[in-house]
């Protein structure tokens, strides 16, 4: 099975880029906001820009996160169908023709 360590070294990139996220100046920046707007305005820094580009960098975490979930659902209800039609075609419920 290729999802589960295809989702582990995903994960793995995602923390990783988290904290360097965190632990760089725009990271700081943002620690500054979470205390105070008006603060990091006065010191020159434009809270609504930054809170627009951690939105867009939430919506792709979301997004990266939504993948593998979508593809194990996907993946769990063709297996089932193909189970039914299996387990029908066994009990002579859907006939071969030819």
């Amino acid at each position: 099975m290729w999802l589960l360590p295809v989702s582990c070294i995903g994960v793995f990139c995602a923390v990783f880029i988290a904290r360097r996220i965190v632990n760089f100046p725009f990271g700081h920046i943002l620690q500054g906001i979470r205390e105070s707007d008006t603060v990091t305005l006065s010191l020159g820094m434009d809270p609504g820009k930054y809170k627009q580009t951690v939105f867009a960098v939430a919506a792709c975490y979301a997004g990266l996160g939504r993948g593998p979930i979508r593809s194990l659902y996907l993946l769990h209800r063709s297996i089932k169908f193909y189970t039914r039609v299996l387990y029908d075609f066994i009990n002579g419920r859907i006939r071969r023709h030819g």
